[in-house]
């Protein structure tokens, strides 16, 4: 209750003062002076008056605003609104608010452009331990919450050097400094070139060390608070801000934090680690999703495979006779998908790397016991795993030099169809059957695995091209599809009657683009489209150059309705629709060139594609693009690029003239 009288004395009196004093300036009824001369400065007078009230009732507002009860207002819907929780929060939006005060009195200039995430990072530069803690958790909780902080840190290589360096601190005391780098080091770690940080990989490869030792005095740290009350002023705000807690309201605060919870849990699909921390395995999560980022470099995933020490930890847990046991929990499963991770993209580098880690897990009977048993798996809860596996597994296939043997080959082969094809259980998730199709197309392309065992699901594949499907279980469909058609030996009668009808309906009924303006979803679903009218004409091509006669894709094209031309006029509507330098708006594209022509070698097709004017589209194609094309051939040895590097349009225009 007395909170409620102090908050009313010193904020009502000046409103009502301010209200009252407006109200009487606006209406002016202050009455008539009935011909007293005495009276005739009334008017004027109470102008003044009112007028002096309100400009008391507005400096006297101002300054509460720009004092501790003013700031104080500022300071608890700041909180709430960044979800900071209260052990550290007020203090630190206390000393921001103070520091970037005195900036200002000293020169109002120095504070332009000064926002939180530049005052956090100004404090991890400072060499006082609280500073650089203060810091650290602000720059964390930015983090999760979504804020790139990547230009603030990057430019200073001393900084990311010291933020390394912090994640090798072993004294118990540094834990919660030690998790908050560590979120910060990830969200940069894929900008960052371990060649030019000395000392890196052994302090990212402390955080992957047991720390079973480290929970006792992790939780005797939890039970201490390191957070100071300041004295004079900020003692003053801070009990001013402890009187604004009791008045507002609490459904804004419990709002914000259902909305915390809400962006911790999309944080934690992205793995970006929480800075909390509370767990044994907090700083091990951390040091994998580290890793992992960091292994997209080349460059990087060499200088990790050479550490002798750091290699071996990483593949713990997928050598572990006691993984499928410990899986079932919940905290070692989310280790176990992390080390999948960082492993899937070392085994992938390009190199004798990638070619020595993986003879090192095919030589591994536990590992690849480990692997298989995960596969097999059949429960919600392990899919995540499920995934990682096969991911591996697929890479180790691929590689002749691993010699996997050919029963484990086609027993991925049937899993990656099973799920990739199940309409029936729910308990799939979309994210495990897109990654069954994917890693299955990969996989056929290697020519000594038996194409018998995906040859019996030919028609299942098939259907799943019809529009009724999902669309990107009908793009990851027709990429199985290609690589079947390119590698295997298909009966071209039941290519030409079923398969081929299906794809040309497919490129036949892909709509339009949406009109511009359209929102994010739109924006989504034109992309998918897109794609998906891609893979439909590779398809087409690979169909066309491998497995049917000239003849029999004519007379397929008939019974589709397109014939007299209007398969010639759908070409010619797809590349205009797709004049734009953007990479599959080239690959559609040249695969239309492409197909144009192979179809060129019958003569009546001929004369169609010079009275549509295909020639001329082709070239203000090309003219459009041919920057883009430039770009691409450099990029052209990555294995997405590969099919769009070459052949060049100009190669493809002379064709067709």
């Amino acid at each position: 209750g007395c909170y409620i009288v102090v908050f009313l004395y010193g904020y009502g009196g000046p409103i009502v003062c301010i209200g009252l004093a407006l109200w009487r300036i606006v209406q002016r009824d202050y009455g008539s002076n009935d011909g007293d001369d005495t009276k005739a400065n009334l008017t004027p007078a109470l102008d003044l008056f009112y007028c002096l009230i309100l400009c008391q009732g507005v400096l006297y507002m101002t300054w509460l605003w720009s004092h501790p009860p003013g700031g104080a207002f500022i300071i608890v819907t700041s909180r709430q609104d960044y979800n900071l929780p209260r052990k550290w929060g007020y203090i630190w939006l206390v000393d921001y608010l103070f520091d970037t005060r005195a900036k200002c009195w000293q020169d109002p200039a120095s504070i332009q452009g000064s926002t939180m995430s530049r005052y956090a990072v100004d404090l991890i530069d400072s060499e006082s331990w609280d500073d650089n803690l203060s810091g650290l958790r602000m720059l964390a909780t930015f983090i999760r919450q979504e804020a790139d902080v990547r230009s603030l840190l990057l430019p200073s290589r001393a900084r990311i050097q010291k933020l390394i360096n912090t994640l090798g601190w072993r004294a118990s005391a540094s834990r919660e400094m030690r998790e908050a780098a560590g979120c910060i080091v990830a969200h940069l770690a894929s900008d960052i070139h371990l060649a030019q940080f000395p000392g890196a990989i052994r302090c990212i490869s402390t955080l992957l060390q047991d720390e079973a030792t480290l929970t006792y005095w992790w939780n005797c740290d939890q039970k201490q608070d390191h957070t100071h009350l300041r004295t004079g002023s900020r003692s003053t705000m801070h009990t001013w801000i402890n009187i604004l807690e009791k008045i507002m309201p609490k459904a804004r605060e419990q709002e914000v934090n259902r909305q915390g919870d809400d962006d911790d849990d999309r944080q934690h699909k992205k793995h970006v680690v929480d800075v909390k921390g509370g767990g044994c395995n907090e700083l091990i999560l951390q040091g994998l999703t580290i890793l992992e980022r960091l292994a997209s470099d080349q460059h990087n995933c060499m200088d990790i495979c050479r550490n002798p020490s750091l290699l071996p930890r990483i593949m713990a847990p997928l050598c572990s006779n006691t993984l499928i046991q410990g899986a079932k929990t919940s905290a070692w499963a989310d280790v176990v998908n992390g080390s999948f991770k960082v492993l899937y993209r070392l085994i992938r580098c390009p190199g004798w790397t990638g070619k020595c880690l993986r003879r090192d897990i095919a030589t591994s009977e536990q590992g690849i016991s480990n692997l298989e048993s995960i596969l097999d798996q059949s429960n919600e809860a392990g899919q995540e795993l499920q995934m990682r596996a096969m991911e591996i597994l697929t890479e180790l296939a691929l590689d002749s030099s691993t010699n996997l043997t050919m029963e484990t080959k086609e027993n991925l082969m049937k899993k990656q169809l099973e799920i990739f094809l199940d309409e029936e259980s729910a308990a799939i998730s979309k994210d495990l059957k897109a990654t069954a199709g994917r890693t299955l197309t990969f996989l056929i392309t290697n020519s000594k695995v038996n194409c018998s065992v995906v040859k019996d699901y030919f028609g299942h594949l098939t259907e799943l091209l019809d529009a009724k499907n999902n669309t990107t279980y009908r793009m990851i469909a027709a990429q199985v599809l290609e690589n079947i058609c390119a590698h295997c030996d298909l009966d071209k009668e039941c290519v030409k009657d079923t398969l081929l009808p299906q794809i040309l309906t497919g490129i036949q009924s892909n709509k339009r683009e949406p009109p511009e303006g359209a929102d994010d979803q739109g924006d989504d679903e034109k992309t998918e489209t897109k794609e998906l009218q891609e893979n439909f004409l590779s398809l087409t091509l690979v169909i066309y150059d491998n497995l049917i006669s000239i003849d029999d894709f004519d007379d397929a094209i008939q019974k589709n309705g397109l014939g007299n031309g209007e398969f010639v006029v759908k070409l010619k509507t797809i590349v205009e629709e797709n004049c734009k330098e953007t990479v599959i708006s080239l690959r559609i594209v040249k695969l239309c060139g492409q197909i144009a022509a192979t179809m060129m070698m019958r003569s009546q097709y001929t004369e169609h594609f010079k009275n549509q004017g295909f020639a001329e589209s082709l070239s203000k194609a090309k003219k459009i693009m041919s920057n883009l094309e430039s770009c691409v051939l450099f990029a052209g040895t990555e294995l997405r690029l590969k099919k769009i590097a070459t052949p060049l349009l100009s190669e493809i225009e002379k064709e067709l003239n």
